[in-house]
């Protein structure tokens, strides 16, 4: 197995120093089968993590073995109170000499149930051949109701899965050894893409509606149609249970964004379920292939990523916790696809291509020196930041940051604080916002459950929030025209902001 080529890859990319555990932890949601009828599917995760062996600290024993023992420490809470604790010492398999020991494998899974809703996952590693040697991760995990009665579970990719009859083996599933990826990134050791996911429920469709067809597929865009003939088709039986495993060739696939897709549909071509996948792919080496008259326009549909070493680079300075902060920051002036993609991220974030993200982001909107026009913008947060952020939320995470990161400073700016009967409010107003060739106005306001920020409550701006009941939420009395001072009136109906 190459478990750990894409972390030695980091390694190697940034010349980074460990001075604490390295740990990449990822999830994917499952469900256990109504038992009763009437009843709903009950959600359980799997959650695990890979520990990059070459961060530990290990000590030779009286056997003159190289080992290490993991201190670990698992939270599962749920509503501010603990559903579940475990505490245990992971213990890496002894090795015959320093070089054997940092190559190994270290991989750990565990499966809790968890309720409808947001839990709160926290895992603490620590060394104990050197205890300042740590690692936290906390997550939240927010688990829905399936939509439709017959569902998959999330699609998970794996490292290796075989045929087992090791049942006591926590990575035992179906008759076969599975070991997940703890990440959506893959690297250039990795030709194939391997697959799990569950679907459930399938004995529900009716008779009639008979056979039912599931496609699997990779496109470059969520629910897009297949590049390069990366599609698999097959006859589902109903089941209540209905595992699924898969992979495909993914040689001559370049560096991208990609998803991978399956869908169920029945006998009238009808979509019962679906269930999409963002992924990374760095392959540095694509496999060349014949464009075919039916695949003309498959090797023109790839976005430029450029992969280069980032240790020189503006990125490289700053952590984890900065790059994900960064992502926010950008999302402002992102398009729809590096929307879709930043926030794939921040759900399941993989640090390798957050960083590659960022640079090419940059490098997007200024290629001969995306550095600047990183600090340009950084420059606009630090204002937002300062002048409409609070204790709570920076201010590149409110309503008004978002605006004027996205549209600039107004071109007039109301502050009313006074008004009768209305709670304070702000009225920006563009004379051409986002280039759409007509004045725009934003209307936001501080209700009471609000604490030191505004909302946006109103907009005359094309793709932003209009809300026709704004004078009912934004007045006391529920009516603006009984006061005839009233700006945002004034505004508005200049506007057509009805």
């Amino acid at each position: 197995m190459r478990l750990w080529g894409w972390i030695s890859f980091v390694c190697v990319l940034f010349s980074f120093q460990a001075k604490a555990i390295n740990a990449v932890p990822y999830y994917s949601v499952f469900y256990l089968p109504a038992s009763d009828s009437g009843q709903t599917a009950e959600p359980y995760i799997e959650i695990y993590w890979q520990i990059d062996a070459k961060s530990l600290n290990y000590s030779i024993t009286r056997d003159s073995v190289y080992l290490d023992k993991i201190a670990t420490y698992i939270t599962l809470e749920f509503n501010d109170k603990t559903i579940k604790e475990d505490k245990y010492l992971l213990e890496t398999t002894p090795a015959a000499d320093i070089r054997a020991a940092k190559l190994q494998n270290i991989l750990d899974l565990h499966r809790y149930k968890v309720p409808i809703g947001t839990s709160k996952f926290t895992l603490h590693l620590i060394d104990l051949n050197d205890t300042t040697n740590k690692y936290t991760y906390t997550k939240e995990i927010t688990v829905t109701t399936p939509t439709t009665p017959t569902f998959y579970s999330d699609l998970q990719l794996l490292d290796t899965s075989f045929a087992s009859s090791a049942t006591k083996n926590i990575f035992f599933k179906n008759n076969r050894i599975q070991f997940p990826l703890s990440s959506n990134f893959l690297d250039d050791y990795r030709s194939r893409l391997h697959y799990y996911v569950e679907l459930y429920e399938s004995q529900l469709v009716k008779q009639e509606d008979l056979p039912l067809v599931q496609y699997v597929y990779i496109s470059k865009k969520n629910s897009d149609a297949p590049i390069y003939k990366l599609k698999s088709t097959d006859t589902i039986q109903p089941n209540q249970v209905t595992p699924i495993l898969g992979k495909f060739d993914i040689s001559m696939l370049p560096s991208g964004n990609y998803n991978l897709n399956i869908i169920l549909t029945n006998s009238k071509s009808k979509r019962v379920a679906t269930k999409t996948l963002f992924f990374q792919l760095l392959n540095t080496d694509p496999v060349k292939i014949a464009s075919t008259s039916s695949d003309t326009s498959a090797a023109n549909i790839f976005e430029e990523v450029e992969m280069l070493d980032l240790g020189n680079t503006f990125v490289s300075k700053y952590n984890y916790p900065q790059l994900k902060a960064i992502l926010k920051m950008c999302l402002p002036i992102s398009n729809v696809t590096e929307r879709d993609n930043i926030n794939s991220f921040i759900k399941n974030p993989d640090e390798t291509y957050i960083r590659y993200f960022i640079y090419n982001f940059w490098k997007g909107r200024n290629p001969s020196d995306p550095k600047k026009a990183w600090e340009e913008h950084a420059d606009k947060v630090r204002f937002v930041n300062k002048n409409f952020g609070s204790r709570i939320k920076p201010g590149y995470e409110t309503d008004r940051g978002r605006i004027f990161l996205t549209y600039g400073e107004p071109d007039q700016r109301v502050v009313v604080t006074n008004e009768s009967s209305a709670y304070p409010y702000e009225v920006w107003q563009y004379n051409a916002p986002g280039q759409q060739g007509a004045p725009g106005s934003f209307l936001f306001y501080q209700p009471p459950f609000m604490v030191g920020g505004y909302m946006l409550l109103h907009s005359t701006v094309r793709g932003e929030i209009r809300n026709t009941a704004w004078r009912q939420m934004l007045y006391s009395n529920g009516n603006s025209t009984k006061n005839l001072n009233s700006r945002a009136e004034q505004f508005f109906q200049d506007n057509n902001g009805r």
